[in-house]
């Protein structure tokens, strides 16, 4: 497969959209918690430093760790350690490395010729080529930059490419969360209708046993309508079931038991 420059390109965008957006907050605006467990908006731009520079083959620090509640195995432990290396130091400092690491992380990748580019190397999502690397970090960027925008709220980025790539990746699970995590039956269909643009439909059925993408069904076993940031909150399991519901971001039509399911199946990311 030829080096995907466009997917290159989105990449560049969005951690120079991050940075743009750290740039513009106010000193205490770093402290603010965001929605993952003991993580101030300082702490997810030292993760993303840390996930970029150990992919850019540059070693873990060597850190004697507290113990968080929040971190409970390896890769967790992995992601604390470039956090809390970063925690005494100045949110602009912080800044300036997140801006200083891409540039070169990016042009390195710019220079991967189509070998190099279709490459089997390890990836959060599994073993993959640099697409597969690449789309799971530009969902990863997005991901953070939500959290961001939500502890400092400053709402927005919730259409466009970096977007379409993210839902496409959630999208994509969705046979697998409702044929295997929500147990759904033989026959059984879900419809996903997102408010965006345009209102459109995701749907998949059980098929011999497993979640298939099909045609939106006239009357599918349950139809879930919810917004791009409900759904993409609950695929990054910031939200739980219970709160999408009590905040009125999705409603149910069809099988509650199994729509239920289905909700709590949607967290994919590891």
């Amino acid at each position: 497969m030829p080096v995907d420059t466009e997917l290159i390109d989105l990449y560049d965008q969005q951690w120079q959209g991050v940075v743009a957006i750290a740039r513009d907050l106010d000193e205490g605006a770093f402290a603010a918690a965001t929605e993952c467990p003991g993580w101030t908006v300082k702490d997810q731009l030292s993760h993303l430093i840390g996930i970029e520079a150990l992919f850019a083959g540059e070693p873990l620090p060597e850190w004697d760790l507290p113990e968080y509640a929040h971190v409970r195995n390896d890769l967790g432990r992995m992601n604390e350690i470039a956090v809390d290396v970063r925690r005494a130091r100045p949110p602009g400092d912080v800044i300036d490395e997140l801006a200083e690491l891409m540039p070169r992380r990016i042009a390195s990748i710019r220079a991967l010729d189509d070998a190099a580019w279709d490459a089997v190397q390890w990836t959060p999502a599994g073993e993959g080529d640099t697409s597969r690397l690449l789309n799971t970090r530009l969902y990863d960027w997005w991901a953070h930059e939500q959290d961001i925008r939500r502890a400092v709220d400053r709402p927005g980025h919730l259409a466009g490419p970096i977007v379409e790539s993210v839902l496409g990746t959630i999208v994509g699970a969705l046979g697998f969360v409702f044929g295997k995590k929500a147990g759904a039956a033989e026959g059984e269909s879900l419809v996903i209708e997102l408010d965006v643009d345009e209102a459109r439909a995701h749907a998949v059925q059980v098929v011999d046993g497993r979640g298939r993408p099909i045609a939106s069904p006239h009357e599918p076993t349950v139809r879930l309508s919810m917004d791009v940031e409900a759904l993409t909150r609950l695929a990054l399991g910031r939200w739980d079931t219970q709160r999408a519901l009590e905040e009125r971001r999705v409603t149910i039509d069809g099988d509650e038991d199994l729509a239920h399911r289905v909700l709590q199946g949607l967290n994919i990311t590891p």
